[in-house]
């Protein structure tokens, strides 16, 4: 995950800063794996890693680029707390072909608590 941002701080405060930010990343799978679970035939979860596939460069990308926007709330130098939502431009799982049109794209939310040494 390699993230790209365009910061400015609006200082609250003597000591507490607002920082709203948006920018670009970039990612590339290295693993993944699926988890399907089969209730209604009383069967065990299966594992299933489709980059191991032969069909997987059908419709897997490994590589993405998106979009971030968030907010950082900078207090005494140290302590840090972040809001961000992070999306995918293009899509990881693309099946649009005659059996299927499912597509997918990663969403993120960020929540964190940090500590500035």
């Amino acid at each position: 995950f390699l993230p790209v941002r365009l910061t400015y701080d609006v200082p609250l405060s003597k000591n507490t800063i607002l920082a709203p930010y948006a920018g670009l990343y970039a990612r590339y799978l290295l693993h993944y794996k699926i988890i399907t679970t089969w209730v209604e035939q009383q069967r065990p979860p299966e594992i299933v890693y489709p980059f191991k596939s032969e069909h997987a460069s059908e419709y897997l990308y490994r590589g993405q680029i998106g979009g971030q926007i968030g907010l950082l709330l900078k207090a005494n130098e140290h302590f840090v707390a972040e809001l961000g939502y992070a999306w995918d431009f293009g899509y990881f799982i693309n099946r649009n072909n005659a059996f299927s049109d499912e597509k997918e794209r990663f969403h993120t939310l960020t929540l964190g608590i940090g500590y500035r040494f």
